[in-house]
Formats: C-alpha cells, structure tokens, sequence
C-alpha cells in the first residue's frame, strides 16, 4: 500500500463491526459438531478453522453447510465468478437458506425449507452480467 494502514478507516479485507457481528451469530449457528463439514468464503475461514473439514467454495458440493457474507471479499475470484459460483450451487437444488442476517447467509444442505432472506433472494434473482448491489431494501 502507498498509504499507511493508519490514515485508512478500515482496510479493503477487514469486514466492518455490524458485518462481523453476524459472522460470529452464523458461525455460532454452524456450531462446533466435527463432522459438519464446511465451506465459506476466504475471510470466514479463520472463524470455522477448528474443524477437520473446512473449505473454499470452489468445493462447496463436499460440505454440508456453506457460510457466506454476500457483501463481502470474493478473493481468489472476482464478483461475477463469485456470483456465477453460488448461484451455480444453489442451482444444483441440494441447498436450502438455514441462516439468514443482513448480508450474512448459511446454506445447509438437504431440502428443508429456506428462512426468508431477502439479500440472499436479490443476489439469486438478480441477472449474472448486472452489478452487485449489497444493500438490502
């Protein structure tokens, strides 16, 4: 970076206080039950680290449950490949919405019912070439 970290609000990686509240509600949602097998976005990794089986999304179809902060970094993908990858996995139907909190989701696999999720609803509805909009209405 040409600026240092200590002129910057937030950094570009970091998630913000109301973002990072719900990451701990959906990984406290997971839980800590071994055999559950999971899958999430780079940056919420850390936070389910102590399982046997933790994940990128590039092999979500292994897990059983999927964590995902839809306003959040797509790393090593950009935001369309991101968006073409979930909607892909949710496509294959073995998914349903377990969690849902602003921009805070939790796929779990088997055919359940899914919670409302508006955010969750906008990015699927939403067609692949239009721009992500995070905000929820």
């Amino acid at each position: 970076d040409r600026r240092s970290m200590m002129y910057t609000l937030r950094r570009p990686y970091a998630a913000s206080p109301a973002d990072v509240s719900t990451q701990r509600a959906a990984v406290a949602f997971i839980g800590r039950n071994p055999r559950v097998k999971a899958a999430a976005q780079y940056h919420l990794i850390p936070h389910l680290a102590g399982r046997p089986f933790i994940v990128r999304l590039d092999r979500a179809l292994e897990a059983d449950v999927v964590a995902l902060q839809l306003n959040g970094g797509t790393w090593p993908e950009g935001r369309p490949a991101w968006r073409r990858r979930v909607k892909e996995l949710w496509a294959t139907g073995r998914f349903h919405v377990a969690f849902c909190r602003d921009q805070t989701v939790v796929l779990r696999r088997g055919s359940a019912a899914s919670v409302p999720c508006p955010a969750w609803e906008g990015l699927v509805e939403s067609r692949e070439d239009a721009p992500f909009n995070a905000a929820v209405p």
